[in-house]
């Protein structure tokens, strides 16, 4: 309707440390950005209402110029309200 609009997001955070950090901690803290984001979870700000709809998904991990990265996948949708 009329002062609304629906947006769907997809959104790629990427956790990085040097390769002599190891895998693990680098799966440690994607595990923390997959759980703030969490099944459910609602985000307010102003008019917009972002949610998370899925889990997201922990993409596991591959190294480059010697950096250990692992992306997170996740999948929002933000309902926008104008006055």
């Amino acid at each position: 309707g009329t002062g609304f609009h629906r947006e769907i997001v997809s959104m790629q955070v990427f956790v990085v440390a040097p390769t002599n950090k190891g895998t693990a901690e680098v799966i440690n803290r994607a595990e923390l950005v997959r759980e703030h984001f969490k099944k459910g979870t609602v985000f307010t700000e102003g008019n917009v209402h972002i949610h998370v709809l899925r889990t997201p998904q922990v993409a596991g991990t591959t190294i480059a110029s010697g950096m250990i990265a692992c992306p997170v996948l996740i999948e929002l949708v933000a309902e926008v309200y104008s006055n």
